[in-house]
């Protein structure tokens, strides 16, 4: 599947039960080898960054049984917060393409007993990554992290006894940095603070909550207090925004379109694409709103509408971030210019998706300029030409292709369209069943 093409589509029609949310699923498989309980995880996303962290909790010591029918159904047993040992063999843990894994695993091996060493390593992407984001305020608080060129993997960490705790404010809009420093204080001597600069995603301080730990939060202050054990009770992970985020596009911008989307994340952190695209006049309708072991969720259904103008503020950013590319397809079908700012943070991710947004959207008849912090769309309100555009490693720009591949006038071939699976395998499929030709 290096090649796909999606030919136009005059609507899409249909519902779609979403993948598990890719975030939850990384941080419940954690907590799982955490805890010492058999907890049985549902709906767990089976992308390839997911399938990372499940190796990962393997080579930690966890036991892991498969439903051999459904591969969104485990169950983890796992070792106990205190009793995670480096990989028996000293092989390094392998975070293959996973920033997410990386990140929280540094976060949570930190604040271990003393006299034990993991390494954490990935591909080739990843390892172009920052990283000191996450070691920098971990040996604040009293780790030894060390990165192999400073900022990047291999990482090494090294458990020295209890962290001291203490405040960190944060100095880039990163849940990941956040719940690496809430996963650290665990283990640390005292209560444990983070200051965020705007509102996250808050799935850690929820799984962790619903885990036994203490979280208390206070505006923009999150803090953790030590603890000896935690048990992480079964949990059903909730539909995947991010992956709703294309089709609520196309459905948008097809004449014609009526989608559903059941169980999807309705949280603050992660509702700015909804939020935003309601401002621009967007039919996305929410029911159902109910709780599912600690996440809010929402039933979605979204119908055409036409786009108007919108200011779009930075605080909006990091409660889209993965979202932006799909933006700017919106932005496409709106009169004027339609700019994002603010998010320098997408230079950070598995390519630099604000250089790789403008050239795969020039390609295919979208006027994009690329600015140091986001991106300026110059609409035209009708279709663009299509044509080829290279997902560049990147599943957000895979699935973006599609989704102007649907809305073209003559369709879109993504090139090294595989990279999709990190985040929602049969996605085109998904594209084939709801497309109207």
């Amino acid at each position: 599947m290096s090649t796909v093409h999606v030919a136009p589509a005059t609507a899409i029609l249909g519902e779609v039960h979403l993948p598990g949310d890719k975030s939850v699923s990384h941080r419940a498989l954690l907590l799982a080898l955490a805890s010492t309980r058999r907890v049985e995880l549902r709906n767990l996303a089976t992308g390839d960054d997911v399938a990372a962290t499940l190796d990962a909790i393997v080579q930690l010591g966890a036991t892991v049984e498969r439903d051999a029918d459904d591969p969104s159904h485990v169950f983890v047993t796992g070792v106990g917060l205190r009793n995670i040992q480096p990989p028996a063999d000293g092989a390094p843990i392998d975070c293959r393409n996973a920033g997410t894994l990386a990140r929280l695993l540094a976060g949570l091996l930190a604040g271990l007993p003393s006299g034990r060493t993991f390494e954490l390593t990935g591909d080739e992407s990843l390892s172009r990554r920052p990283m000191a984001r996450i070691a920098d305020p971990l040996n604040e608080l009293g780790a030894k992290i060390e990165l192999a060129t400073g900022d990047t993997l291999p990482m090494r960490v090294t458990s020295g006894g209890p962290l001291h705790g203490g405040t960190i404010e944060l100095n880039v809009a990163s849940a990941q940095v956040q719940s690496a420093i809430l996963l650290a204080g665990l283990g640390a001597e005292a209560r444990t603070s983070v200051v965020e600069p705007a509102v996250l995603r808050d799935h850690t301080e929820r799984m962790l909550r619903r885990a036994g730990a203490t979280i208390v939060r206070d505006g923009r202050t999150v803090s953790i207090a030590p603890i000896e054990s935690i048990e992480l009770p079964d949990t059903t992970i909730p539909a995947d925004p991010s992956a709703a985020a294309p089709l609520i596009a196309a459905a948008t911008v097809l004449h014609g379109s009526l989608l559903r989307l059941p169980g999807v994340i309705d949280s603050e952190g992660r509702s700015g694409f909804v939020d935003v695209l309601e401002q621009m006049g967007a039919h996305v309708m929410a029911s159902g709103r109910r709780e599912v072991d600690g996440e809010p969720i929402a039933d979605l259904e979204i119908h055409h509408s036409t786009m108007k103008k919108a200011f779009i503020e930075t605080s909006d950013v990091a409660r889209m971030i993965d979202e932006l590319p799909i933006l700017a397809l919106i932005g496409h079908f709106r009169k004027g210019e339609f700019v994002i700012r603010g998010a320098e943070e997408l230079r950070a991710k598995e390519s630099d998706r604000i250089e790789d947004l403008a050239q795969a959207l020039k390609r295919v008849g979208i006027s994009c300029q690329p600015l140091k912090d986001g991106f300026i769309i110059r609409g035209s309100t009708v279709r663009p030409d299509g044509g080829t555009m290279d997902a560049a490693g990147d599943h957000r720009l895979a699935m973006l292709g599609g989704i102007i591949g649907l809305v073209s006038r003559h369709g879109v071939t993504i090139e090294n369209a595989d990279c999709v699976d990190v985040s929602f395998p049969g996605f085109f499929d998904v594209l084939d069943a709801l497309a109207q030709r």
